[in-house]
């Protein structure tokens, strides 16, 4: 029964020649003008909060405190009163949509560059390739707090809007360059202290010089069947170390192998996965001699062709690489263990204690990295020009089990793998090897970390440090590397546990908050105060308070309702 400005976007079908709507959404920006009305508002009376945090929007409001704990609460609220809560979701949208102000305790106004990757169980997009597509059926890899372990959940909301971001560089020593994020400053990164999780702004973690969490494990969601483990193996040997050959009428499949006796289990294992799925082997087909120079040094080499004539089977193997990300979300660790190896054994080495696979094309990295995530492997990445280089040193004795051409097996027995920051877990003195660890800003290991947990008295930091080890998790240094100008910048919201996991350039998973009271809320127009951390606790329910946000980036709210004007400037006379 009133107006409601939308926001509308139009696609002209290409077939049909109709206009199609392919989203809706309430106008935000033009339509708080008031047509040509700008609004600004100011406090008429001095007083000390009595908590702050993040401001979203400019406005101030005045009102009832309604402290929602869970749904069940929502019936109770009435229109005009403040909402107060740990975190929003969007069931409870309706009541945000009458209330006067939002507080809550956790959250900030989070945002991430447009060209920023998120994990789906459609594959890897950029948040501007969600934008495109819409969030409908996404979803994403998140934490459970309890118990720390990684879950899929429903992405829910979007948003977007302009900021200045930092570029920030992430590594294991801190030496390495060119792992980056852009992520805004007052982004709150899910943290360690203390051996417990926190949320802790991104430039209080630099200042610290803390690390950030990573997530090191994707759960499994059906179990693989050996037609598909051989599957994986054929698949993974075709992307490393061949090529499938497609036109109207025929279709091959092939790959290249010098036939010596250590590539001999590795041709007769694609030979068995060929014949195990499409019941056909490869045709052999000698190759002539072919020379070069490498580094001004004449070398002579030859190789065989293993080729497989089948239209039909050179389409559904083509498919398949499309959907092999896809694949290795769902599968177990048997799937992503026979990938790796097929790649492995394809066109990959392993040499003092790492296996070393070159990759050129991006679908294939981001296999690889899935399939790493599947076995808890966080792969180191490194590139030269258009190529990467993946390193693995993890589950290597694991990996050896399922590769035919390259034996590997563990051999970082004095140095670990997956670390900890010591004095983000040890915020009181214990022994000197630890005390030195924390003075320094070191990094202790998952090995030396168990063995100083399994000597604690403190039963708290014991249990919280076990649940620490036993978890999805690990840390890696950050620093800053620059300031970037004002551009588009987005968020999403996460069903139930309000986190998710963003990839960096070269795809290290880090987890990182949402909010979804500052995404709504901006929406709305309706002024919000997010991640005041005690907020559930320290207004009082059934009381007046003031809400500003008008004061710049720190959201206030005030006990009882303090007088505020609000001042409006006619836009129309500028051009």
């Amino acid at each position: 029964g009133k107006a409601k400005p939308m926001d509308m976007e139009w696609a002209k079908d290409g077939l049909d020649g109709t206009l199609y709507i392919v989203q809706a959404r309430p106008e935000t920006v033009v339509s708080q003008l008031r047509g040509m009305m700008l609004e600004q508002y100011t406090l008429k009376e001095t007083a000390v909060p009595i908590i702050t945090g993040h401001s979203v929007g400019s406005k101030i409001a005045t009102g009832n405190v309604r402290i929602i704990e869970n749904a069940e609460q929502l019936s109770s609220f009435k229109a005009g009163d403040i909402l107060v809560a740990d975190m929003t979701t969007p069931d409870w949208e309706p009541v945000m949509k009458i209330a006067s102000a939002i507080v809550t305790n956790r959250g900030g106004r989070t945002c991430f560059s447009g060209d920023t990757l998120l994990l789906t169980n459609e594959g890897f997009l950029t948040f501007e390739q969600v934008e495109q597509r819409g969030y409908e059926d996404l979803h994403v890899p998140a934490l459970n707090r309890d118990t720390l372990k990684i879950e899929w959940k429903a992405v829910q909301a979007l948003m977007k809007k302009t900021a200045t971001l930092l570029e920030i560089n992430v590594s294991q020593t801190g030496r390495m360059k060119g792992n980056t994020l852009k992520v805004t400053a007052d982004h709150k990164m899910l943290n360690v202290r203390g051996g417990a999780l926190v949320d802790t702004e991104l430039q209080e973690v630099l200042t610290n010089q803390d690390c950030v969490l990573v997530a090191q494990h994707l759960p499994a969601l059906m179990t693989s069947t050996d037609k598909q483990k051989k599957l994986a193996y054929l698949l993974g040997g075709i992307m490393s170390d061949g090529h499938i050959r497609r036109t109207r009428t025929h279709g091959e499949v092939v790959f290249i192998q010098k036939p010596t006796a250590v590539k001999e289990q590795f041709i007769a294992a694609m030979n068995d996965a060929l014949h195990s799925v499409y019941g056909k082997v490869f045709k052999t087909f000698v190759k002539q001699e072919s020379q070069g120079f490498i580094r001004g040094q004449q070398v002579i080499g030859s190789a065989n062709a293993y080729r497989c004539f089948s239209k039909e089977i050179a389409y559904e193997l083509h498919d398949e690489t499309v959907t092999i990300t896809q694949t290795l979300l769902k599968g177990d660790s048997e799937l992503a263990c026979s990938f790796l190896a097929g790649i492995i054994d394809g066109d990959g080495l392993f040499h003092r204690g790492r296996i070393n696979i070159y990759v050129s094309k991006r679908e294939v990295l981001e296999a690889i990295v899935v399939a790493c995530l599947r076995l808890k492997i966080v792969p180191s990445i490194t590139n030269n020009r258009h190529i990467h280089n993946v390193q693995i040193v993890e589950q290597l004795d694991l990996l050896n089990r399922y590769t035919k051409r390259v034996r590997c097996h563990d051999e970082r027995v004095r140095v670990g793998t997956r670390f900890f920051n010591a004095k983000q877990l040890f915020l009181q003195p214990l022994n000197p090897d630890i005390n030195n660890r924390s003075r320094k800003n070191y990094l202790i290991d998952e090995k030396h970390l168990r063995q100083t947990v399994e000597n604690l008295t403190d039963s708290v930091l014991k249990a919280r440090l076990t649940n620490l080890l036993d978890s999805d998790l690990r840390q890696l240094r950050v620093q800053q590397l620059a300031e970037l100008p004002e551009q588009n910048v987005y968020n999403i919201t996460v069903a139930d546990h309000h986190n998710y996991i963003v990839f960096t350039n070269r795809y290290t998973p880090i987890l990182v908050n949402n909010c979804h009271a500052a995404i709504i809320s901006r929406e709305l127009g309706v002024p919000a105060v997010v991640g005041c951390e005690n907020a559930t606790t320290t207004i009082k329910n059934n009381t007046s308070v003031t809400v500003s946000c008008a004061e710049g980036d720190v959201g206030k709210v005030y006990a009882g309702e303090l007088a505020f004007d609000i001042q409006t400037t006619d836009l129309s006379g500028l051009k």
